[in-house]
């Protein structure tokens, strides 16, 4: 199923999750470029991203996830949360018979 279907995210709120499961503390100029590239064409402002991570939280809290803030840096998800997220994904994927690399 994945992290979008397991969560009911959309592409960029999947995307966002994982970048915040792979890294420690991205920043915004991180997130940008992993969500849509490192080219400045098509690109919305970064001001995107407060109101991405402020979605990817409504959703998040359903399954007890919490996204902190790291000011002057980006944001973050504790260690252990790290690892509740992938148990979860990993054991539904299981029981589904694929495996997914997070």
């Amino acid at each position: 199923m994945g992290i979008q279907g397991h969560f009911g995210l959309t592409r960029a709120e999947g995307k966002l999750l994982t970048i915040l499961l792979e890294q420690n503390r991205p920043t915004l100029l991180d997130i940008m470029d992993y969500i849509y590239g490192s080219s400045n064409d098509l690109r919305p402002s970064v001001k995107i991203v407060p109101v991405m991570v402020c979605h990817l939280r409504k959703k998040m809290d359903r399954f007890g996830i919490e996204i902190e803030n790291v000011h002057g840096i980006g944001y973050r998800i504790e260690p252990e949360v790290k690892a509740k997220i992938r148990q979860q994904i990993c054991a539904e994927d299981e029981s589904a018979g694929s495996v997914v690399a997070i």
